[in-house]
């Protein structure tokens, strides 16, 4: 199972990050390079596991939630690979906001009124739709990328949001770095297409 490390240089900010560790349930693992998907074991894990990974998510309690639950993390991994909305994202996510409604709940701050979106099912499907609805109000959500090489997702924290891959320099166990990797093979390309 992968490991979600909260100091992790490409994690979200605030609870961003609870969607992000969801994203990342289903990876390409640098060592066998197959598609892994870690949500259904998650899951089914202890109950100190999934709250060491999630905190304050509510835990799915059946296979159908796990299911409704891989549904949206799939959904929402496609809006994030594409990193541009389509017209097909938003009838997707406006579907999901029908079978999981949030409504704004109005309280009084120090600084006057604030709305807070709330969701109206203990499911963490809802739950999930509703951190990324308050991203997108933050301007946050946009940040929220995929590695083009091992789809892991990462929150980009460049100034100009410009960020294309989850890591430049072989810093982690599996040693290897989705950008550098990737400008070699571009490298090699052209070295090679200028020796014929």
């Amino acid at each position: 199972m992968i490991e979600m490390n909260t100091a992790d240089r490409n994690a979200a900010p605030d609870d961003l990050e609870l969607v992000r560790r969801l994203l990342n349930t289903w990876r390409i693992p640098h060592d066998t390079r197959a598609p892994s998907d870690d949500l259904r074991q998650l899951v089914e894990s202890s109950e100190s596991e999934w709250k060491r990974q999630f905190e304050t998510l509510p835990r799915p309690t059946d296979g159908e939630q796990v299911s409704r639950l891989t549904q949206i993390r799939d959904g929402l991994r496609d809006m994030v690979q594409r990193n541009k909305p389509n017209d097909n994202d938003l009838w997707w996510f406006h579907k999901r906001l029908s079978e999981y409604p949030v409504v704004p709940i109005v309280a009084i701050a120090d600084a006057g009124m604030v709305v807070d979106l709330r969701p109206q099912s203990e499911e963490t499907s809802a739950a999930i739709l509703t951190i990324v609805l308050r991203s997108m109000q933050r301007g946050t959500w946009n940040r929220l990328k995929a590695c083009p090489d091992c789809r892991l997702s990462f929150y980009d924290r460049s100034p100009g949001a410009t960020k294309v891959w989850c890591g430049m320099t072989t810093n982690g166990p599996q040693g290897r770095a989705c950008g550098s990797i990737a400008k070699m093979r571009t490298y090699r390309k052209r070295k090679s297409e200028n020796l014929n």
